[in-house]
């Protein structure tokens, strides 16, 4: 009876923890998975200095906009010890409008575009902007918002209370631990298409 509970126990644990999201990738399979430029060029992303910031990002969802600034910042603050790169997910933009919203906002890192959403899926991402922050062995260190500005699509703070993407880059660097390494991103669903 005992041996009975126990397992009845254990059960939930064991699904809850078999339905974590993944806490490393394989550099190599980040590599291998087909991107293009979006002058339609081929493209690959590897995972370069200390940390690789990965943002997905729709040139159209208004937070990724208003975003642009804050990733300005900390890809001026951050540039020699990570990479920043903008994942553009689905086929559903123009060079056009890709390369419009790069001057527009004045974007000071690559945007790529995952046309299959090969790595959109296998990085699990569901809306823009969400980050993802990686190390150079494929370790994920932080994934979600880029800070807590937004409350719920459509209500957003004065301010910012938490800027989870800097503090864990920060805490990463200074060989601390990171106290948030997941947030829930709120934004524009990826699309389907």
């Amino acid at each position: 009876m005992r041996l009975l509970l126990f397992i009845l126990l254990l059960f939930p644990c064991t699904v809850a923890l078999s339905q974590q999201a993944a806490t490393h990738f394989s550099p190599r399979q980040i590599k291998s998975i087909s991107l293009t430029t979006p002058g339609d060029q081929p493209a690959s992303l590897t995972l370069q200095k200390q940390l690789t910031v990965i943002v997905f990002l729709s040139p159209d969802c208004p937070l990724c906009k208003n975003y642009a600034p804050v990733l300005n910042k900390l890809k001026e603050d951050f540039d020699q010890q990570v990479n920043f790169i903008g994942i553009i997910p689905g086929a559903a933009y123009t060079q056009n409008e890709i390369t419009a919203y790069s001057d527009r906002y004045k974007l000071l890192f690559d945007l790529v575009v995952d046309k299959q959403k090969k790595l959109s899926k296998f990085l699990e991402a569901s809306v823009t902007p969400e980050v993802l922050v990686i190390e150079q062995n494929g370790n994920l260190v932080y994934r979600g918002a880029i800070d807590d500005w937004v409350v719920n699509l459509g209500k957003k703070k004065l301010k910012a209370e938490h800027e989870y993407l800097r503090t864990a880059i920060q805490q990463f660097l200074y060989h601390q631990p990171v106290m948030v390494q997941r947030t829930t991103p709120k934004g524009c669903y990826i699309n389907d298409y």
